[in-house]
């Protein structure tokens, strides 16, 4: 997981860690308050894996303690007793209550310290002008030339045709290799862009495919090139289909341009062996599912449907 989306969780975590509890003399009980927030809590630290999944015992010093005594806290016990319940407040006796108790009161230190460390490390937030780019696997630096070069290609030379437009490297990150750049105004193309990439993927796999199983067929030399060739052509024609869709929505007032036509065919050709490979592209993690669905999904390139579908429907 990479650090800007730990940072993001923490960030979650420490705006919604609003531990309150009274007492009341006349029953015993202690009533805890804002349950809903530190179910967020919970579940955002679990997201991370903040917790060790093995072992489930954490060792508090016990507050207000002389002789530093620390006192054991089963990580399960605070889980099921805040998420097991619906209701926003709940009372519970003081042995029942103690580890809780402690549990928050150690976290809300613990949460402290890394939202001002990673507010500190990393200070740049992401915003809708932001694109995370996923890399595939690199091996060796002529490798990463040759990524950098078919990214420039595929995204800056589209993107700064675009009004207010613009490619900018805002940082690496850690977590597989991470590319975070600020696209201004182009957010939605680039979108449009890896969609359509993600359709051609699709489409050059399923070629893929057809081709190694035409191959273990008895077929001459000629008629199995023909096939061949009709193929590519079908990828070929379904990408500028693609591009010309992407240039009328986004370069409209430019239909004419053909060179913006090539320009575009050329970045899904492009896209679509970075997918391939691996690559993937995402907006801001604060990002609205709204945008967030604009994107392809990377992990089953079936699911992607071309838009042209949409348009003639």
């Amino acid at each position: 997981m990479r650090l800007i989306d730990i940072k993001e969780k923490i960030k979650i975590a420490h705006a919604n860690n609003l531990f309150r509890y009274d007492y009341s003399s006349s029953t015993g009980l202690f009533t805890l308050y804002n349950i809903h927030n530190l179910q967020i809590v919970l579940e955002t630290l679990r997201d991370i894996n903040f917790f060790s999944e093995t072992d489930r015992i954490l060792h508090f010093p016990v507050l207000g303690s002389t002789d530093h005594a620390f006192r054991s806290i089963d990580i399960d016990y605070v889980y099921d007793n805040i998420l097991s319940t619906n209701l926003e407040k709940f009372s519970f006796d003081k042995k029942s209550f103690d580890p809780i108790r402690l549990f928050f009161l150690n976290l809300e230190s613990i949460l402290n310290l890394l939202y001002n460390w990673f507010e500190y490390l990393i200070p740049e937030e992401q915003d809708n002008q932001t694109l995370n780019i996923k890399l595939p696997v690199i091996k060796g630096l002529d490798n990463l030339s040759k990524v950098a070069n078919d990214l420039k290609i595929s995204i800056s030379t589209v993107v700064n045709s675009f009004p207010n437009g613009k490619v900018e490297i805002k940082q690496f990150d850690h977590g597989s290799f991470w590319l975070v750049l600020g696209v201004g105004s182009a957010l939605t193309l680039i979108a449009s862009l890896t969609w359509s990439a993600a359709v051609i993927a699709k489409k050059i796999n399923e070629f893929r495919y057809t081709n190694g199983l035409i191959e273990n067929l008895n077929i001459r030399n000629e008629a199995l090139n023909e096939v061949k060739e009709a193929l590519k052509e079908k990828i070929k024609i379904d990408t500028s289909l693609e591009a010309e869709l992407i240039k009328n929505e986004f370069f409209s007032e430019d239909k004419n341009n053909k060179e913006q036509a090539v320009r575009i065919e050329k970045s899904i050709t492009i896209l679509a062996e970075l997918i391939l490979k691996g690559t993937e592209f995402h907006p801001a993690i604060t990002s609205s599912e709204d945008v967030s669905n604009l994107f392809p999904n990377y992990k089953n390139l079936l699911l992607n449907e071309s838009k042209i579908k949409k348009i003639e429907e």
